[in-house]
């Protein structure tokens, strides 16, 4: 193993990362699942989320404080079959992931029992260090844990280091949503 991959020990309640920082440094994250004294912190990296879309698309994404008043975090921790699972280093929340199990009902297709990760972030000075990777990871556990065959989330067609981060994780294309601006014609 070279010195910039992460390395996981284990899926039990805590999973620990530790990545190689340096020479002679390494860094530790724990991944667990989030309690509701963590709630105001969460709901500020989901600001911060949704503040990064908006400034690269302001006309596109609402602002992060106007996503966080659609979106809470707090939802996730009391719903059933809903999952929060924050990733810590020293004490600090330095990102987050959220997901949750449903049967996927369709007229075209088999139902199916699946998980969908709804947010992933991390804080911008901490990623590429695995972190990520480890949150994906510690869903997918409870998503299979809870019975889901697959896993799907959505991703924006312009967000290129996503798919990408996406396509390490093997996810792949599953369906395609198209849009088209409409214009009155003369």
């Amino acid at each position: 193993m070279n010195s910039c991959e992460s390395k996981v020990y284990s899926f039990s309640s805590d999973t620990t990362v530790t990545q190689q920082t340096s020479a002679n440094c390494e860094a530790q994250y724990v991944i667990r699942a989030a309690q509701v004294e963590q709630l105001d912190v969460l709901n500020e990296l989901l600001c911060a989320l949704h503040e990064e879309h908006h400034s690269k698309s302001p006309c596109t994404f609402k602002s992060g404080k106007d996503a966080v008043k659609a979106k809470d975090i707090a939802y996730y921790l009391v719903e059933p079959n809903h999952f929060v699972y924050a990733a810590i280093h020293s004490n600090q929340i330095v990102g987050f992931i959220t997901g949750r199990v449903y049967i996927l009902k369709s007229a075209a297709l088999q139902s199916n029992c699946v998980g969908n990760i709804d947010e992933i972030y991390t804080l911008p000075k901490f990623r590429r260090l695995g972190i990520a990777q480890a949150l994906v990871r510690r869903l997918e556990t409870s998503f299979l844990q809870h019975g889901a065959t697959h896993a799907y989330l959505d991703v924006w067609a312009q967000n290129k280091p996503a798919l990408s981060f996406y396509a390490m994780q093997s996810f792949t294309s599953h369906t395609y949503s198209l849009k088209k601006v409409l214009v009155d014609q003369p």
